[in-house]
């Protein structure tokens, strides 16, 4: 549009439509350029969001800027880096928790059933739907129970 405004003013530097033309093309320039700049500060704010390990913020600002230019490098940089760091995010909270849920049934096997409960606290904090987890928590509740003394049935 740049080069044909060019030819044009060659021809008719004066004339309205060239004018007009010039004048909407800078416009457009301009609001590209603040796009970018708003582009570039919302990935930026998802990137410290994903450093801070914010990762919902940081999905919201990678939604919004694939809003503006899903198609811009940096986004899809940013998300590729979003969903690597959410992925070690589950891998190391797996690891954490399989290590919880030893611990504990190690404690539930030497009756030590407050060290398994805070254990399990622990790990249901990490994550509450996670099987081994409920699993663990069911052999504990198991175990404190109270059986049948000698005599009772």
């Amino acid at each position: 549009a740049d080069r044909a405004l060019d030819q044009a003013e060659r021809i008719d530097p004066r004339a309205a439509d060239v004018i007009a033309a010039r004048r909407d093309l800078r416009d457009v320039q301009q609001r590209a350029q603040r796009e970018d700049r708003r582009l570039d500060a919302v990935v930026a704010d998802a990137r410290a969001a994903i450093a801070r390990r914010d990762y919902v913020t940081a999905d919201r600002l990678l939604d919004q800027a694939e809003k503006i230019d899903f198609r811009d490098r940096g986004v899809q940089q940013a998300r590729a880096e979003l969903n690597a760091a959410q992925q070690q995010a589950n891998r190391d909270n797996n690891r954490r928790i399989d290590g919880l849920v030893a611990q504990a049934r190690s404690a539930i096997a030497h009756h030590d059933y407050a060290t398994a409960d805070r254990l399990l606290d622990q790990a249901e904090n990490i994550d509450a739907r996670d099987r081994d987890v409920q699993q663990a928590r069911a052999e504990l509740n198991a175990a404190s129970r109270p059986g049948p003394g000698p005599g009772r049935r």
